[in-house]
């Protein structure tokens, strides 16, 4: 788990120059918290664990959602330069 919250660290570093590689890393940490809260059953109470991974689902989804658009932007421009 450590090695894969290490890929989605580079792939949000990498994402400030290469939003494909950040949307990437969004997702990661979007699909790794709610891996993690899947197991709220398991817990059976809500603690400072729980909060995190809630914060970290809601901050992946707007890094995954910001840095598509921005790829989709940049895609665009790509195709359609006088746009």
């Amino acid at each position: 788990l450590g090695t894969v919250e290490y890929i989605a660290l580079l792939a949000l570093l990498i994402g400030i120059v290469k939003p494909q590689f950040g949307a990437l890393g969004g997702a990661m940490v979007a699909f790794m918290g709610c891996i993690t809260l899947s197991l709220l059953p398991q817990l059976g109470h809500v603690d400072g664990f729980i909060v995190k991974d809630v914060l970290l689902v809601g901050g992946g989804l707007v890094v995954l959602q910001a840095d598509l658009r921005r790829y989709l932007k940049k895609l665009d421009n790509m195709w359609f330069p006088g746009k």
